[in-house]
C-alpha cells in the first residue's frame, strides 16, 4: 500500500515538471554571445540629480571642538594675558594659522618669537600623553581633567572637555597651562 502511494506521487510530480517545461515560454531565450540588449526606455521617470555639495557655511558636526575652528580657542587678550617663560608677556606677531587639527599661534615675547599650538587629541593620547619616560603631571582647575607633559619644545598640557580632548603646547609650564584653562572655557561652543 505504501509503495502504491510513492508511485501515485512520483507520477503526480513527474507530470507537474513535464507540464511546466513544455509551457509556452513568454520571451524567446537572449544569445548570451554577442551584443548586450538594449535598455530599457525610462518612459516618464525623470532623473534624479544627488546634490553633494557641503553647505558653504557651519559644516562642523554640533558639539565640536571650538566648533570646528581651533583658532577661535584662544585670543589675542589670553596671549597678552600670559608671561612666557620669564620673557613677558606675549603678545601675536602674525595671524594664527589654521591646520585642519588645531591652530598655530605666532607670539613675540622679550624679543623671541615662537608658536604656541592648539590641537585636537584623542581619549588615547589624553590616557598616555608621554612619548618615553617624561613625568606626567596632573593638573587640577582645566577642564574635567588636565595633564600636563615636558617636551623638548616647550610643555604641552592635554585636557579634557565634555566634547573631547585637546591640547596646548607653549615654552613654559605656566603659560600653557593658563592657557589651556582659557582655551578650556572656550572648548563646547555649540
Amino acid at each position: 500500500m505504501l509503495s502504491a502511494r510513492r508511485a501515485v506521487v512520483a507520477v503526480l510530480l513527474a507530470s507537474a515538471v513535464v507540464a511546466g517545461c513544455h509551457g509556452p515560454a513568454a520571451e524567446p531565450v537572449p544569445n548570451t554571445v554577442g551584443s548586450l540588449p538594449e535598455p530599457s526606455d525610462p518612459g516618464t521617470l525623470l532623473p534624479v540629480v544627488v546634490v553633494t555639495d557641503p553647505p558653504g557655511e557651519g559644516t562642523a558636526p554640533p558639539g565640536a571642538l571650538f566648533a570646528g575652528d581651533f583658532c577661535t580657542s584662544l585670543t589675542e587678550a589670553d596671549i597678552s594675558a600670559v608671561v612666557f617663560s620669564g620673557l613677558g608677556r606675549g603678545s601675536l606677531s602674525d595671524v594664527p594659522t589654521a591646520a585642519l587639527d588645531g591652530c598655530s599661534y605666532p607670539v613675540a615675547a622679550g624679543g623671541e618669537e615662537f608658536s604656541v599650538v592648539v590641537t585636537a587629541r584623542s581619549q588615547a593620547d589624553f590616557a598616555a600623553p608621554a612619548t618615553g619616560d617624561e613625568a606626567i603631571d596632573e593638573l587640577a582647575g582645566v577642564g574635567e581633567a588636565a595633564r600636563g607633559v615636558t617636551r623638548a619644545s616647550g610643555y604641552e598640557v592635554y585636557v579634557k572637555v565634555p566634547n573631547g580632548w585637546f591640547s596646548v603646547l607653549t615654552p613654559d609650564a605656566t603659560s600653557a597651562t593658563a592657557l589651556a584653562r582659557r582655551a578650556a572655557e572656550r572648548a563646547d561652543q555649540g
